[in-house]
């Protein structure tokens, strides 16, 4: 083997290494599911985590939308929105997290009064 040869393939093989770590960071984080389970649209929704805020606007009755979220430290989630009536509310979602490596959803179905229901997969490692 010439010695070029070797350097294409160690090139090679550092393009594909530094290629999958890439491909594993962007898959890292937490995604939050917010569904609204309620007769109302809920309006301009936040989900709040530790040094960061996220819109996902307007969530009408029976749908979800999802934001994945970067912590600046240690987190639990919280989503902030307004009722029919105009009235703000932020409601403590759960869920302990922090920046990477931690991986996995946070879903949370809600009405405009409470959290009814959460369930995480939040995990930590790749």
């Amino acid at each position: 083997m010439s010695k070029r040869w070797r350097l294409g393939v160690l090139f090679l093989v550092l393009i594909l290494l530094g290629s999958s770590a890439c491909f594993l960071y962007v898959r890292q984080g937490v995604k939050v599911r917010v569904r609204n389970v309620g007769s109302e649209t809920l309006y301009s929704m936040l989900v709040h985590v530790t040094g960061n805020s996220y819109s996902i606007g307007d969530l009408t009755a029976a749908t979800t939308a999802s934001v994945r979220v970067e912590p600046t430290g240690e987190s639990h989630v919280e989503v902030e929105f307004k009722d029919g009536k105009g009235k703000s509310k932020r409601l403590l979602v759960g869920g302990y997290f922090e920046r990477f490596p931690y991986h996995g959803t946070i879903s949370v179905d809600l009405d405009s009064e409470k959290v009814l229901k959460t369930k995480s997969t939040v995990m930590i490692g790749f």
